[in-house]
Parts: structure tokens; sequence; C-alpha cells
């Protein structure tokens, strides 16, 4: 099977960090025996990159003897959809279906008619994946029932708990400070960092311990790996996520995670000690991050996600892949 992935998130030597989960998505579908190549849409340039897009993506196809295309991201799908020769798959991220978030956590209303324009793209591909059963509530009826709930698979071979005084030596954090991972872009207000300062600075009001945000973003997928090791606590205060990748990778490297309660968190940490699901409040944000700074690392949550190694979740997009060109699956390697 040869597959065309289309996306505007994608590791490159300028941006490093940005997709690094459709990235490792495609180095897993590779290993699977998916022979696969990436057209990116550079859309952060600006909007024509999309218009762009679309005549190098019917080039490609024209040339490259593809079964199928599967595009990540709303926008990207629309681009895909300029073509009609190949089954169309569309894997929807987050914000492309729940629209962009203000600095108070509603949508603004300047993004609802784009994320309007993606629900309806659901109704005319050949297979929806979705990271959340929240997200495939937001799809029309029909496009809800036939999508598939896959979240981002996890690379256990990269996130792992590890020797953390050399990975705490790599980021010289102080040997007397507590580290809350902030593994985001502080301006994005969908991330919400004002909650999370906010509830630091209680915890050292009422612990005395001192214990800063440590924040990292944009950068390589191994760096990204380094500080879950480095860390202390995890915390993720969002106003909306899809299936946040971070609390996966925090899980794999068993470190404690505190998070509020969006997309697909509660099933990913269920009852693991050390981590919380709690109010998008300071106070409830605080009491979480003290448990899990006396619950010490590292907790349990490697093993409580074995089912969402990367090679796990590339056998089930694998049969999403099947189902859109209307028969079985070639054989995954490797998968369990």
């Amino acid at each position: 099977m040869k597959v065309l992935t289309v996306t505007n998130m994608y590791p490159t030597a300028e941006r490093p960090g940005w997709g690094a989960f459709v990235g490792s998505q495609v180095a897993s579908l590779r290993a699977a025996g998916i022979e696969t190549d990436v057209l990116i849409v550079d859309g952060w340039r600006g909007k024509l990159e999309y218009a762009r897009a679309v005549f190098k993506l019917r080039k490609a196809v024209a040339d490259g003897e593809y079964d199928l295309v599967h595009a990540h991201y709303g926008l990207t799908g629309l681009v895909a959809r300029a073509q009609t020769q190949l089954p169309l798959v569309v894997s929807f991220c987050g914000d492309d279906l729940y629209g962009k978030s203000d600095s108070n956590g509603d949508a603004k209303l300047s993004s609802l008619p784009l994320a309007h324009l993606h629900r309806r793209l659901a109704r005319v591909v050949d297979g929806v994946i979705v990271k959340s059963e929240a997200m495939r509530r937001l799809l029309p009826a029909r496009a809800a029932e036939a999508a598939q709930v896959i979240p981002n698979g996890v690379d256990f071979d990269r996130f792992h708990p590890g020797d953390r005084t050399a990975a705490r030596a790599n980021f010289d954090l102080s040997p007397d400070a507590k580290y809350v991972l902030f593994p985001y872009d502080p301006s994005r207000p969908r991330k919400n960092v004002s909650l999370v300062d906010a509830a630091i600075a209680q915890v050292y009001q009422r612990t005395g311990q001192e214990v800063r945000r440590l924040t990292l973003f944009d950068k390589p997928a191994d760096e990204i790996a380094q500080a879950m090791r480095a860390a202390d606590v995890l915390a993720l205060a969002s106003f909306w996520e899809g299936s946040p990748n971070v609390v996966k990778e925090a899980m794999a490297s068993c470190l404690p995670v505190v998070t509020a309660d969006v997309g697909d968190v509660v099933d990913t940490l269920g009852d693991t000690p050390g981590c919380s699901v709690v109010l998008r409040t300071p106070t409830d944000f605080a009491d979480a991050i003290i448990a899990a700074l006396e619950h010490g690392v590292p907790t349990d949550g490697r093993a409580r996600i074995a089912h969402l190694r990367a090679d796990q979740i590339a056998a089930r997009v694998i049969s999403v892949y099947g189902a859109a060109l209307g028969g079985a699956t070639q054989p995954v390697a490797g998968a369990a």
C-alpha cells in the first residue's frame, strides 16, 4: 500500500517540534510496511500556501501511483479533497472542529465558520479519524457514526523513564527546586498558562517549596522526552484538546500529570497514582500539584498505556485505510 500524507504540521529543521505526533505516526506506518510520502503545507507562512498546495497535491496524485490520501487537520483535508481520484482519510486534530480559543477559553466567532466547514468535510471523505469521543460528538450524525476514535500513539523508545539527575543537568535546573513542565507556547490562549502560574504561586505560598515552571515548545521530540525525565510533574490547563499527546508521553515517561478534564485524559490517566484530573481553578491545580510532588516519580503510567504504543496505533490506522479502500488491510509488521 502506498499512501500520500498531506499535513500542515510536520517536524522540519526550521520547526523541529511542529507536528511531532504526525511525524511519529508516519514513522510507525512506515515501520509497519506502509509506503508513505509526505506533502507538507506550510500554512503558518500564510493562507496562500493552501491554494498552492492544491496544485502540488494534484501533481503528486497524478505522478505518484498512490492508493490513498491521508490528511491531518481539517484545512489540509480541504486541500486533499481537491482530488477525487483516490480515497481520502482525514484525521481531525482538535481546534479544526472546536474552533480557535480566545483568552477566556471561548471559541472565537471568526473561527466557527471554518470549523463548521471542517465538520461538513467529514461527510464527503472515505474515512474519518478523531482523537476522542468528545470530538466525534462534534461531527454530523452520519459521519460521527462512521468515524474511528484513534488517539495519537506514543514512541516508547523515545519517551521512557531515565536518569533524572542527568536530564536535569541538561537543562541546568536548580537542585533545590521542583519543576512543573508546561510543554507549550505560553502565548497560545488555549493552553491557559496563567492558571498554571497561579497554581504554582499557591504551592509556594502554602508549602514554602520553591516551584518553577519549565517551559519547552517548538523543540525536537528528543528534547521534550528529556524534559519529561527532568521535571517533577506535568501540568495541562488547556481549555480544550483532542487527545493531548503530552499526557500520554508523560505516562510513558512515568511522570505525574495534573490536568483539566479535556479530550480523553480521563481515559488515559484512569486511576494512576500521582495523577489527577481536576477543576480548572488555581486552588484545585495547586492541591493536585502538591499531591503529585508528595507522590514523587516514577508513576506506573507506562504499563497502563501499553495499548497506545505507536505500533498499536499504526495497526488501527491501517485498518481505516483498508476500510476506505473497500477491502482488507495488509499485515502489520510487529503489531501485537
